[in-house]
């Protein structure tokens, strides 16, 4: 999974919203702590989600061949 997705990208926001509002609004988290914190939890969305998908990835292509072996095969005729 591409770190700058969608995914991550959304999710490390809505992480982060509280730090972010904190700093662009409010004035009591300091910008600079805001942006680490953003990047912090953008590597750890990226992570989560990139191990989501392995896994996933791996149980359906595990899957498929399973069934593919399971399959009934047609033995053709020798003439």
């Amino acid at each position: 999974m591409n770190p700058l997705s969608w995914p991550v990208v959304c999710g490390a926001l809505i992480i982060t919203s509280p730090a972010l509002y904190g700093a662009l609004v409010s004035g009591t988290v300091s910008l600079d702590v805001a942006l680490v914190r953003l990047g912090l939890c953008a590597v750890g969305i990226w992570i989560v989600l990139s191990l989501a998908a392995s896994l996933t990835t791996d149980a359906l292509a595990a899957t498929r061949r399973e069934r593919a072996d399971d399959a009934a095969t047609e033995e053709m005729p020798t003439v």
